[in-house]
Formats: C-alpha cells, sequence, structure tokens
C-alpha cells in the first residue's frame, strides 16, 4: 500500500487502500438510484483476498436448503424441522421458542405469516444478491467493502436461518446457535430487536449503501505532539447512541467484533448491534482485530429503542427516525470498533505499565482518526471504555481518549454514564489543562505511573504536573463492596 504523510502531529505515516470492493453498481442520483449486485472476484483476486464460503456456493447444500422451504412454515417446531434438512445437528429453538410464545396473539399470527416467510424468501435470494464471492477482510486489509442494505437484509436472513458454514480460525461466530438456546429475558429481546428489523425492512426496504473498513496504525510517537488538547464535552446523563447525533461512535468492541452478540452477552457493543443489525455483517467479513487495527462500520440504520443494560435489557419500541444521507448514499451514521485490553482479576495492575497505556493510546488514535481525512471530521462520541467487565480505570482510559482524540483532530463528548464523582475529576481537572499539549498531557501521565503504586490517584498527580496543590491521602476505608461481573452496573461501558 502507499504511504501518506499524516497531519496529526506527523506521528505516523498512515496507509491507504489502493482500491474498494464493491459489491454493487449505482445506476442514477440523488434518490433515485438503482443498485444492482456485482462480483467484485477480479479485485478479490488482485489483493489475493480470502472469500467467505456462502450458502449458494455448495450445490448439493443449496438444494437441501430449497427443499426445505419449499412448503410453509406454520410453527417454531416446523422450522426446526426446516432447518434440520440442511443442518443435521442443530440444536432445539429453545429461545426463539420463548419470544413467539410471549407474542400476542395476532403478532404471533403475523410472524408466520409475513415475518418468517419474508426472512426465508431474503434468504433464497442470496444468489441474485451476490453473484459472485464476497471478500473476507483479514488483519491489515484496508480496502473498503460497500455493499447495499438490500444486500444485508439477505445476509442477515441467511444468518436468522443458521445458513453459513464454521468460519475460518480467526474469525466470529456467524450463527444463531447461542441465541437458540438461551432463554433469558434479555435474549428474547434481542428477538425482538432482530424481527423488528425485519418487519421494518419488509415494509420498505432501505435503498442506501454500507462500507465496513480495517484500519491499521504502524507507529505513533506521542511525546512530540505539539496540538493543543481538544475540546471536550462531558455527559453525565444519556447514552452514545441517542444524545450523540451526526458524531462518530464509539463501539467499545470485543477483539472479535460483535462479541457476545449473538449469545448470552448484552453490553455496551452488544445492544448496538441488535439495535442496528445491519452491523452484524461485520462480524461475517472481518478477521479479529490486531492491537493496532479499529473497524469503521459508515451508513448502518437504527430500528429499534431499548431500555436497562445487561440482564436488563429489553426492547422498548421501533426507532423510526432515519438520517439522512452522504453522496455516496450512505446515511450519516458511523462507528468505530476499538477493543480494549482486559486488566480483571490479577492483571488489574499491568494497566499502569507504559506498555499497555501505549497499546491503548495507539488503538483509540487509529480508531478516531478520519477514515476519509476530511480537514474537520465530526467529534467522536465515547465513555468509560474498557472500565467495566474489563476492569479499566475510568480516569486512565479518559485521559488517554483525550490524548487520542486530540491527536486525531476531533473534539470529544465523553459520556460518564452517571458517574457522578468521574465527572467531578473530569471538571477539576480539565479547569487546569488550559493550553496544554498533547506531548505535555502525555509525558505527565507517564510521570505519574510509577507514584501511583503508591497509593496516589492518577488525576491528583496529573494535575500537580500542571500547578495544582498537593493533596492529603484518603483516609482508610472500613469496609468494601464487590459487585458481581455479571452485575449490569458493572458493565456500563465494556467491552
Amino acid at each position: 500500500h502507499a504511504t501518506v504523510q499524516t497531519k496529526e502531529c506527523d506521528l505516523v505515516k498512515m496507509a491507504v487502500p489502493s482500491r474498494a470492493l464493491r459489491l454493487f453498481t449505482a445506476v442514477g442520483s440523488g434518490g433515485k438510484v438503482v443498485f444492482t449486485p456485482r462480483s467484485c472476484e477480479a479485485e478479490m483476486a488482485a489483493l489475493k483476498l480470502p472469500a467467505v464460503r456462502m450458502p449458494h456456493q455448495g450445490g448439493e447444500y443449496w438444494q437441501r436448503v430449497l427443499g426445505a422451504f419449499a412448503s410453509p412454515i406454520r410453527s417454531v417446531d416446523e422450522l426446526l424441522r426446516a432447518m434440520q434438512q440442511y443442518k443435521r445437528k442443530q440444536a432445539p429453538l429453545h429461545g426463539l421458542n420463548r419470544y413467539v410464545r410471549l407474542l400476542p396473539g395476532d403478532r404471533q399470527a403475523s410472524f408466520f405469516r409475513d415475518t418468517l416467510p419474508f426472512i426465508i424468501e431474503l434468504a433464497l435470494s442470496l444468489p441474485r444478491m451476490f453473484p459472485g464471492p464476497v471478500p473476507h477482510l483479514p488483519v491489515h486489509c484496508l480496502e473498503p467493502l460497500h455493499l447495499t442494505q438490500r444486500q444485508a437484509a439477505s445476509l442477515l436472513a441467511g444468518l436468522f436461518l443458521n445458513l453459513f458454514a464454521k468460519q475460518p480460525p480467526g474469525y466470529p461466530h456467524f450463527n444463531m446457535d447461542g441465541l437458540y438456546s438461551c432463554t433469558r429475558e434479555h435474549t428474547t429481546a434481542k428477538f425482538e430487536c432482530l424481527v423488528n428489523y425485519f418487519r421494518r425492512v419488509h415494509a420498505e426496504m432501505p435503498n442506501g449503501v454500507l462500507t465496513i473498513q480495517r484500519r491499521s496504525l504502524p507507529q505513533l510517537d506521542f511525546k512530540s505532539c505539539t496540538l493543543p488538547l481538544a475540546k471536550l464535552e462531558l455527559s453525565g446523563e444519556g447514552r452514545i447512541e441517542d444524545d450523540a447525533p451526526g458524531m462518530l461512535h464509539a463501539d467499545f468492541a470485543n477483539m472479535f467484533i460483535g462479541g457476545g452478540v449473538l449469545g448470552h452477552g448484552c453490553v455496551q457493543e452488544e445492544i448496538l448491534f441488535v439495535i442496528k443489525p445491519e452491523l452484524l455483517v461485520s462480524m461475517l467479513v472481518c478477521q479479529r482485530m490486531r492491537y493496532n487495527e479499529a473497524i469503521f462500520m459508515t451508513g448502518a440504520q437504527r430500528f429499534s429503542e431499548y431500555r436497562g443494560y445487561g440482564w436488563s435489557f429489553a426492547w422498548k419500541g421501533d426507532h423510526p427516525h432515519v438520517p439522512p444521507r452522504d453522496a455516496q448514499h450512505r446515511l450519516l451514521t458511523q462507528a468505530t470498533a476499538i477493543d480494549a485490553l482486559q486488566f480483571a482479576g490479577e492483571g488489574d495492575m499491568e494497566q499502569w505499565e507504559k506498555g499497555s497505556v501505549l497499546r491503548e493510546l495507539n488503538k483509540a488514535l487509529i480508531g478516531f482518526l478520519s477514515p476519509t481525512g476530511e480537514e474537520s471530521p465530526a467529534p467522536i462520541a465515547t465513555g468509560k471504555w474498557g472500565c467495566g467487565a474489563f476492569g479499566g480505570d475510568a480516569h486512565l482510559k479518559a485521559l488517554i481518549q483525550l490524548l487520542a482524540a486530540s491527536a486525531a483532530d476531533r473534539h470529544m463528548r465523553f459520556f460518564t454514564f452517571n458517574d457522578k464523582a468521574l465527572e467531578t475529576d473530569m471538571n477539576l481537572i480539565l479547569a487546569l489543562l488550559d493550553g496544554v499539549t498533547v506531548a505535555d498531557l502525555y509525558k505527565a501521565i507517564l510521570r505519574a505511573l510509577p507514584a501511583y503504586f503508591s497509593g496516589r490517584r492518577l488525576f491528583e498527580l496529573v494535575a500537580e504536573s500542571f500547578g495544582a496543590q498537593p493533596q492529603p491521602p484518603p483516609p482508610p476505608t472500613t469496609s468494601t463492596q464487590t459487585l458481581p461481573l455479571d452485575d449490569p452496573s458493572t458493565q456500563m461501558d465494556e467491552m
């Protein structure tokens, strides 16, 4: 790949893609664009990219699929028997059965009369939607993948019916076995979100484009960056997906993108992927992220409202708002997937080592850099990244993300998720950072790391670097309370 020098403190040489992977052609302009599926086999061959094993590319297997759905499906048991014709070890659909049983009579009838036949129709259109191979995006593949929302709907219908084969090593699972086997209330809510998506696209198929793109960053050097710190806005209440329209939304990701969304998991990333199901396509095509990679997803539409978090997650209803589109016919929505290091348990002190700080800085920077290089990129909306079940320190992660946003030349809106103590501390230290550069704050954090092991608070140590008076140590506590990792209050910010 060619390289270009970025303006972000001249920190890095950013590799740029040599071509795009486009699974369609477009004819027309404005709102009257007609998309026609196309093969990108030539581009894949030039780049030596591997291909997804598509269900319709196995002749005998696809014939079994066609035979399984030759007759109408009128119950979950009939659906299971149909699926067992092409997937002989298909486990019982307990999760789907629970969802259907809890539906009111009219909605239950509508599911089998309208929604499920439409899902089957979408899945059986895979050969027409994908006349050629679908590329996998392996580690450090920088080429953007463009597909239509109609093509995504076919892939998601195939997922719902468990049509896809086992993924190669290093790729996320792309099947519904985890959800189908789980009968907890929060997984029933996931079915509500997914079925609502299919109900919406059945009523009106979106006519737009989705883009999935990996980004990688070979090196960085914050100690030479003289850019001023970015503008930081604190939001004590609200949620990234509700209260940051038009911004780049941080996906607190698993290294295997999507995390546990197709199973029990139900924290920030998993919720994002079920209220915007088109994001699930990234799980089919993206290999696990390396330490210096992020994944950008542009154009995914939100279809559902929700309440709760973790085990209390519940579907709240339809989300009717549709944002405007850009010149490439993509909705003006963008998420950046960045996976934090896990420090929970015996490794919790490792986050205070320079190597860990540099890794998280590198990860946040590549996630915050503009994938298109625009002069005034939208602000980044983020929060307590990696600070729940992964055990990260919220104060340290806040400063790391402030450095990364500043080096990426983005303003930042930081959601504290009702953490009043963090909000107070952030306001106190921000008052001391006027005129401070990225290099100044970075060096102050590094100086503070060794002293932290003596029991001093990070914000106090950093503040002293910029003129604050030393604070007396806090009084010893007489008791502590430990929340279990599966308590939603400990997962408000992860994964």
